[in-house]
């Protein structure tokens, strides 16, 4: 009986020694990301808006750069429901239209030139709510052919009031659809506050997890700031 157990313990072990070790998942990378946007009112019902953004890419390695104008068209108006300055957000219904310049500074690789459609229908809800579904596409001009990519972000928001000082938290899922793939390719959810400095100045931060659920599967962490400007705006409160 002890030699019985003696091999039995023995092929146990080399059992053991054969299977592989649990795979750790990879770590999950923070990004910076910070931007700068300015709006200019140009008819109550029309915004140009300005935007210039960078990161410096995951650990540092590969610093990103976006500069792009944008045009806002009211297609719906109503009284604003949130304590902000920016103008897409007391309305209905906007559509934008809008370019991407995107630069990668890592060494000699090509800029993109993108293209940028979106409809965005809001609500305003009970309790000082509001909800909005943006619908976007992004025009991708690669080096090497043209592709597009929708992606559907679903935002609620409510605003607050601290004597002269406003703050406006948000929570937001997006899932996109890459038509290279035919398939949903990745989503993402977000929190974040703008806050209303003065009538012009706005400032919003966030934290942003991202999700590629197609191989090689990663997250990402994105940590991000922005100032927006305010010039002309039409309807602001």
């Amino acid at each position: 009986m002890g030699g019985v157990a003696f091999v039995v313990a023995t092929l146990l072990a080399g059992a053991h020694a054969q299977s592989p070790a649990p795979l750790e998942p990879p770590p999950t990378p923070t990004v910076f990301w910070s931007q700068v946007d300015t709006y200019v009112g140009l008819t109550p019902s029309l915004d140009f808006m300005m935007l210039a953004s960078g990161t410096p890419g995951k650990d540092e390695s590969r610093p990103e750069f976006v500069l792009g104008p944008n045009l806002d068209i009211a297609l719906l108006n109503f009284i604003p429901h949130l304590k902000l300055s920016n103008p897409e957000r007391s309305k209905y219904l906007t559509f934008r239209v809008g370019y991407r310049y995107v630069k990668n500074l890592y060494g000699k690789e090509t800029a993109q030139n993108n293209g940028v459609l979106e409809l965005t229908p809001r609500l305003p809800l009970p309790l000082g709510f509001q909800i909005g579904d943006r619908n976007r596409i992004d025009l991708q001009g690669l080096p090497k052919g043209f592709s597009w990519r929708y992606r559907n972000r679903l935002m609620l928001a409510r605003s607050f009031q601290v004597r002269k000082f406003a703050f406006t938290p948000y929570g937001s899922v997006e899932v996109f659809y890459n038509c290279q793939l035919g398939e949903w390719s990745q989503y993402n959810w977000r929190v974040g506050v703008i806050s209303r400095i003065t009538r012009k100045v706005e400032v919003e931060t966030w934290f942003r997890r991202t999700n590629t659920i197609v191989a090689p599967m990663t997250t990402t962490d994105v940590v991000g700031v922005k100032l927006i400007l305010f010039f002309h705006t039409f309807g602001a409160h």
